[in-house]
């Protein structure tokens, strides 16, 4: 598949989110190469200026590293100058507190630690990174970054690329690497995810990380209609992945998306599309029965596992 690659330049590297447990995401990349048919960020591409189809076109932000290492140099500096005022203003509070006064509000934002997700709409080891490394020096600016800033950095990918950067990983305070599965048939995989890792090679890449004590964890998600949402599909899943190291799995299902609906049809043999068509019939008792395949499918699993939906 051809994929059109274009230099672009940010403005800004860390992008705050209200993704649960993230207060920033970094998108080295607009655009993802994994052309997962299922996608929910092909949004993306309409504020993009691209005419092609999402999974055809990435746009790399060349500058994002340098901008990175900016905006940590200005955390940096408004760091030290709110733990100068924490401590200019601690024999005040000492007197207010015991007047039952409130603590004072100053500098309890710029001290507090960030945790942060690569990445929200993007995958930060797509098939670029391996030649271009903007992921790579993302993870080395938050590698250096002073002690205490950075409370926790979740790397969500495909791609057994991540193994890569195993040293980087190692370095910084908090990381962990979510791998996304989706099923366990490598077959089935190069359908609906065409240009990422093959499932068998990301979990290969899960092992590797575990084995060097970087927290792992699995996100199902999307469940697959007729392929992963049965409770014998999503028990295999779960088995592999906790056989292979990951500490917690999370599920989720399908965003019945027009485009994500539309590219699960155009790839998916018509045997495949009854469970489609029942979900989008009948989304709330699709999502019950598949709330319990999930239940029944955790029973016996050695780590937690959580249904998002």
């Amino acid at each position: 598949m051809s994929v059109v690659i274009q230099d672009t330049f940010c403005k800004s590297a860390l992008t705050k989110t209200g993704i649960p447990g993230a207060d920033y995401a970094i998108n080295p990349y607009t655009g993802c190469a994994h052309a997962c048919v299922y996608c929910y960020a092909s949004f993306m591409t309409r504020f993009s200026g691209h005419t092609e189809r999402w999974g055809t076109w990435v746009d790399l932000k060349t500058n994002v590293a340098d901008v990175l290492e900016e905006e940590f140099c200005r955390k940096t500096a408004r760091r030290r100058r709110a733990a100068s005022r924490g401590a200019a203003a601690a024999p005040v509070q000492a007197s207010l507190s015991g007047l039952g006064e409130t603590a004072l509000p100053a500098a309890i934002d710029a001290l507090a630690p960030i945790s942060i997700l690569l990445s929200s709409v993007t995958d930060p080891y797509q098939p670029i990174e391996a030649s271009r490394g903007l992921t790579r020096a993302c993870l080395e600016v938050l590698a250096g970054a002073e002690a205490g800033m950075i409370r926790e950095v979740s790397v969500l990918t495909k791609s057994a690329l991540v193994a890569r950067d195993i040293d980087l990983l190692q370095s910084i305070p908090g990381s962990e690497v979510g791998f996304t599965i989706t099923t366990l048939d490598d077959a089935v995989a190069r359908r609906v995810e065409p240009g990422a890792s093959a499932p068998s090679a990301r979990l290969e890449a899960l092992e590797r990380l575990a084995g060097r004590a970087i927290p792992t964890w699995v996100f199902i998600a999307p469940v697959l209609p007729s392929v992963s949402d049965s409770p014998a599909a999503l028990a295999a899943l779960m088995k592999r992945a906790a056989d292979a190291g990951a500490s917690r799995i999370a599920v989720d299902r399908m965003n019945l998306y027009p485009a994500a609906v539309a590219g699960f049809r155009r790839v998916m043999p018509p045997e495949a599309l009854a469970d489609l068509s029942a979900y989008r019939s009948a989304p709330r008792l699709y999502a019950d029965r598949l709330r319990a395949a999930v239940s029944e499918a955790a029973e016996g699993i050695k780590v937690p596992v959580r249904a998002l939906f």
